[in-house]
């Protein structure tokens, strides 16, 4: 069975990256990437303290602000078949609990099942551009509503509850990728339903 893998550049503040790591850990990753897209002083300290749940931060000085560097670098150095996604710290993967109890029920139960090699993932854009500094709860309690947020909290205009990510396998260290980010014209590529997209509609879902 192939291992799933998750890429997070890292842009955002401890309290939220924290969150996000501990959510997708819980998703059942066979393991987690860091790249340290700034100068997160508290970065190591994190994962570390995740060690365990193979969180790993990705040595070296390079640029990572653009996720095609971290995608080609990726699948570049990959010797075994796997699936893998590449998100920002503010992008949580969304899987529909009445499907699917783990990102393993959904690539091996939908993707292999399906004969996919790429999926575009539903996720959610959650993020505190501004600090909340009386903050009471997590950032997923305040993009739902669960809880008020603290007085004087103005959400981000830009928060959108439905975006996308791409979910593809990597076949080989030199696979074909489409502006060094997405798999080229993969033999099947689905939506987060498990709709299979047409070849009119790759176009868009490979260069947007």
């Amino acid at each position: 069975m192939m291992n799933i893998h998750c890429l997070v550049q890292v842009n955002g503040n401890e309290l939220d990256f924290a969150e996000w790591l501990d959510y997708h850990i819980a998703l059942g990753f066979d393991a987690i990437f860091v790249f340290n897209n700034g100068n997160h002083n508290w970065l190591n300290a994190v994962c570390e303290r995740r060690a365990d749940k193979n969180v790993v931060v990705v040595p070296g000085d390079e640029d990572w602000s653009h996720q095609s560097t971290i995608i080609q670098k990726f699948v570049a150095r990959r010797k075994q078949p796997s699936w893998a996604i590449c998100l920002s710290d503010d992008e949580f993967i969304w899987l529909d609990p009445k499907l699917y109890r783990n990102i393993k029920d959904f690539v091996f139960g939908e993707c292999e099942r399906r004969g996919a090699t790429a999926c575009t993932l539903y996720t959610k854009y959650i993020s505190s551009k501004e600090p909340m500094k009386s903050r009471v709860g997590t950032q997923i309690d305040c993009f739902t509503h669960i809880r008020r947020e603290p007085e004087g909290y103005v959400p981000p205009l830009e928060v959108c509850p439905n975006t996308g990510a791409t979910f593809f396998k990597i076949t080989s260290p030199e696979m074909p990728l489409a502006d060094k980010l997405t798999p080229k014209n993969p033999s099947r590529w689905m939506d987060g339903n498990g709709n299979r997209l047409l070849p009119e509609e790759l176009g868009h879902y490979i260069h947007s």
